[in-house]
């Protein structure tokens, strides 16, 4: 029984990653947030941070320290008074000196302590408590930079696959083209130029589907590593671009959102929230502190190393408050607080520049969007059209009608339409992704 679940526990792991997986653009979105090291790291930062508030906290909580010390004197101190104070008859000037102590000394007792008031205490409880939300953001700030990168290689592989079944609709028309005119060539109807420039048009075909094909794999292993998905695993892109299109024409009306809610924003005033709380911070310096200890010791004076012999241990307990009151620093306090104001407002310098490239921002990838949205059904009618020409081409190169180079030029038109039609796809589709990165939209989205 040992083996065998030894066995499973080894093949389970290896048989998960080479079955197949299929994944929709949302889907890969949640498997990338479940599986970056980036979110990973994340989360590691948000648990540090909790742990960094309740370290803060014990700060103002009481202390506790056991204390323990051990000494030995090779030479005895030696003190020096002067001789009246044990002869008073001994001239003025004379001292006696004696050694004054025992040359083995133990001390060990409890020390205890409790913050009473400190400004800066407070104001760094409340700093731990809020750079959790600031972490929080980070997370979040990470999860839409995931989304927007997956977004972004998803739609790359839709358009390598489709610009792929293009090519290899291509090749095979090209491909029984050039059989067909070579058995005409037999029979000695045509002149061998035509074969050749079939066949020129055959082998070119063949190099753009080797080319499309490699950049289709390379466009898949860049999905996978957006996702944090094994390299060496399979991976199936589930999902029609035709589709995505209409979904985005269909929410193209509906498309809205605040510059308020991007995360770069959101961040940027939460970095302000910080730099006012080191402001605070400044200026609680100049109040009093204010603590309570409390101590308790035993020592123990020996001239021999006797000390686990019943013999005497002298006690000692003090208790008291400390209070530390700023009374002059030189300026140094007063230019810590500048310096924090300084910093303030930079920080909302920064805020009301941010804003402004976020407009223009908006603006820009706004009438990107609509020129693309706009510009794609003329360019898919231009690939229909490219279609039916290069197709009807073909029909009357079969019959004799038209020369190969005539199928070469329309072959080469329909090439150049679909590649204006992807890239204007692309387009549509990147200035969609943009804009929900601008608007924050990603997490409604999968949450939905």
């Amino acid at each position: 029984m040992k083996l065998l679940i030894l066995t499973l526990s080894i093949l389970i792991p290896i048989l998960s990653i080479g079955q197949q997986q299929s994944f929709t653009l949302e889907q890969a979105q949640v498997y990338g947030l479940e599986n970056r090291e980036q979110i990973k790291n994340s989360q590691l930062d948000l648990l540090a941070a909790k742990k960094k508030v309740w370290e803060t906290t014990a700060i103002g909580l009481p202390q506790i320290n056991a204390e323990g010390n051990f000494q030995e004197y090779l030479n005895i101190p030696t003190s020096v008074v002067d001789a009246s104070f044990m002869n008073p008859n001994a001239p003025p000037g004379e001292v006696v000196s004696f050694r004054m102590g025992q040359k083995y000394n133990v001390t060990g007792g409890i020390n205890a302590s409790q913050l009473i008031f400190d400004g800066s205490y407070i104001v760094g409880l409340q700093v731990s408590k809020f750079y959790t939300q600031f972490v929080e953001s980070s997370i979040e700030k990470s999860e839409q930079e995931i989304q927007f990168n997956i977004a972004q290689a998803f739609y790359n592989v839709l358009i390598a696959r489709d610009n792929l079944k293009l090519i290899d609709s291509l090749e095979q028309s090209a491909t029984k083209l050039l059989e067909d005119t070579k058995v005409i060539f037999g029979q000695g109807m045509i002149e061998k130029e035509e074969v050749d420039q079939l066949e020129f048009n055959q082998l070119r075909l063949n190099s753009i589907r080797v080319n499309t094909s490699r950049q289709y794999t390379v466009s898949v292993h860049f999905l996978k590593l957006q996702m944090g998905y094994p390299m060496h695993g399979d991976i199936e892109i589930i999902g029609d671009l035709n589709e995505y299109l209409k979904q985005i024409e269909f929410e193209f009306a509906d498309l809205k959102g605040s510059i308020q809610e991007n995360i770069n924003l959101v961040m940027l005033n939460q970095q302000k929230r910080l730099s006012e709380y080191d402001l605070k911070n400044k200026r609680y310096q100049h109040f009093p502190q204010l603590a309570a200890f409390f101590q308790h010791q035993y020592m123990a004076f020996r001239p021999e190393f006797d000390l686990f012999q019943d013999k005497p241990w002298y006690p000692s307990t003090a208790w008291g408050i400390t209070l530390k009151i700023p009374i002059l620093s030189s300026g140094m306090r007063a230019m810590q607080v500048q310096q924090a104001k300084i910093e303030v407002e930079k920080n909302e310098n920064s805020i009301k520049e941010l804003e402004r490239t976020l407009q223009f921002q908006e603006i820009q990838t706004k009438a990107n969007f609509e020129n693309a949205l706009s510009q794609i059904k003329t360019e898919r009618k231009n690939v229909e059209l490219a279609k039916n020409i290069y197709n009807n081409t073909a029909l009357k190169k079969e019959i004799g009608m038209v020369n190969s180079l005539q199928v070469t030029q329309t072959y080469a038109q329909l090439l150049t339409a679909q590649t204006d039609y992807l890239n204007t796809v692309l387009q549509v589709l990147q200035a969609k992704n943009e804009l929900d990165n601008l608007y924050g939209n990603f997490n409604n989205v999968i949450t939905e």
